[in-house]
């Protein structure tokens, strides 16, 4: 590993001890990695402290659990790092259901065994020389102290099938990465029973492809497609280095992406939930406040103040999702910009 290469390190809160007790073991192997926890100082904003080590970084660590695969945050965040083009490594430390946009990448287990995993994630960091060195190594999953990775804090199972038969667990991961690549899963993977692909070219020429849209909507992953048709509106309308769709942006929506990915929500949410939708019911009311107090984005006179206070299963109003009103600036005359008719 070359020395300007530094990794990210994105976990969940529940996952603190665990991410800080792998970084302290990564960084005594020669690594160098970003944690909040170390690199955020005494009177540093975390947030800007945050936001300038996601730009900096080259790589990016993903620690995966049930709990961070449900954080908003540690999402974002690997949303970021896939827009960037940044190397990103998952690292399963828990049995969790993995985001349907991580699943085409080689990820690490150091669940089943954390000195396996351990080796090979010091391979994927071009320190596999340092591997057979490591002072305090810990074996079978299990650590010489409690507080270290290998005990894997609060997720701490030893598979009896991995320490027995380790050719043949191989050998059914080998099996089951072939399995969800062809839209079957293992585990906690989540089927995808339509294997078809979705891909929608532009007015432009370029296409788009629909996959993980299609594959969260069919899973009633609703908080997944949210965030996923986000990345993909700032696509079509060729949106990049700002955070919101300003005045004017979305009249440079492609109608054809647009469309459908509209036709994806209408079909998995029974015509319930979309952005044609939600452009009925504002031409219905003709009054931005009552549109949001329509579709589900105020309550009990509070507008919703984050994303993550969405409701992402059926039981919400029509119109609700996706959450367009987190993503441009006041009301920014998205709707009434858009040029499409379909």
């Amino acid at each position: 590993m070359t020395d300007s290469i530094t990794y990210f390190i994105s976990y969940s809160r529940v996952d603190e001890q665990f991410a800080l007790d792998l970084a302290k073991k990564l960084r005594n192997s020669g690594a160098k990695v970003w944690i909040d926890q170390i690199d955020i100082q005494a009177g540093d904003r975390w947030d800007e402290a945050i936001e300038d080590a996601l730009e900096g970084c080259d790589g990016f660590l993903i620690l995966l659990s049930d709990a961070s695969v449900k954080s908003n945050n540690v999402m974002d965040e690997v949303s970021y790092a896939l827009e960037e083009g940044k190397q990103v490594i998952p690292i399963l430390v828990e049995s969790c259901e993995v985001p349907f946009r991580l699943r085409r990448l080689q990820y690490i287990d150091l669940y089943s065994n954390f000195d396996e995993g351990f080796s090979r994630l010091l391979q994927s960091l071009e320190l596999e020389n340092v591997a057979k060195t490591l002072p305090g190594q810990v074996s079978g999953g299990k650590a010489s102290d409690q507080g270290s990775p290998g005990a894997l804090v609060e997720h701490g199972k030893t598979s009896t099938e991995t320490k027995q038969f380790p050719s043949l667990r191989k050998t059914l991961s080998y099996i089951s990465i072939s399995l969800v690549i062809l839209g079957v899963s293992f585990g906690t993977v989540r089927c995808v029973h339509n294997t078809s692909s979705s891909v929608t070219t532009l007015q432009n020429g370029q296409r788009l492809n629909l996959d993980d849209l299609k594959g969260y909507l069919e899973a009633n992953d609703f908080r997944s497609a949210n965030r996923e048709t986000r990345v993909l509106l700032f696509n079509i309308a060729n949106i990049s280095g700002q955070d919101y769709f300003e005045k004017g942006d979305s009249q440079n929506i492609d109608c054809r992406g647009l469309e459908a990915i509209d036709k994806l929500w209408a079909e998995y949410s029974d015509g319930e939930f979309g952005i044609d939708v939600q452009k009925d019911i504002l031409r219905d009311v003709q009054d931005w406040s009552r549109f949001i107090q329509k579709n589900g984005w105020e309550e009990n006179g509070r507008i919703l103040e984050d994303r993550s206070e969405l409701t992402y299963d059926r039981s919400a109003p029509r119109g609700h999702l996706p959450g367009v009103m987190f993503w441009i600036r006041g009301d920014s005359d998205f709707y009434g910009g858009i040029q499409c008719n379909y």
